[in-house]
């Protein structure tokens, strides 16, 4: 893959189009897979034809969701596992250095949300996977 500069100071923005095009079309199957799955996880599993369909015979639209409690038993795993960041010491030295370095990740841990946010990530990832099994 060519980098898109041309010259030293010259930006090639008709290769940059393209590598984006690129990138579209071939993530284009994944995230349609993902967005479906995406759905099932939101309880959105019958299309509009099936839903008039049950209508029509008077059925209820009910869906068992083991897609939800699937991710979620999944997420509730990577959240028990989760360790507390340590920095380590590369030599007997350093000992007062990752000390203060691990303080430091716990603050931007707690600060920031971290747990929160693997947890969203977890969610993501975790639906992404499914669109590649299938």
């Amino acid at each position: 893959m060519e980098s898109g500069l041309a010259d030293e100071d010259e930006f090639d923005l008709a290769l940059h189009v393209e590598q984006v095009e690129e990138w579209e079309e071939t993530t284009s199957s994944a995230n349609a897979l993902a967005e479906r799955d995406r759905d099932y996880f939101d309880n959105k599993q019958l299309t509009s034809e099936e839903i008039q369909t049950l209508k029509e015979r008077g059925q209820p639209d009910v869906v068992f969701n083991v897609i939800r409690s699937k991710i979620n038993y999944l997420l509730g795993l990577e959240i028990t596992s989760r360790t507390d960041p340590k920095a380590l010491p590369r030599t007997p030295q350093d000992e007062e250095s990752s000390e203060a370095a691990t303080d430091a990740l716990r603050f931007v841990e707690e600060t920031t949300d971290l747990d929160q946010k693997f947890s969203a990530c977890g969610t993501t990832s975790s639906l992404r996977d499914m669109a590649e099994l299938n």
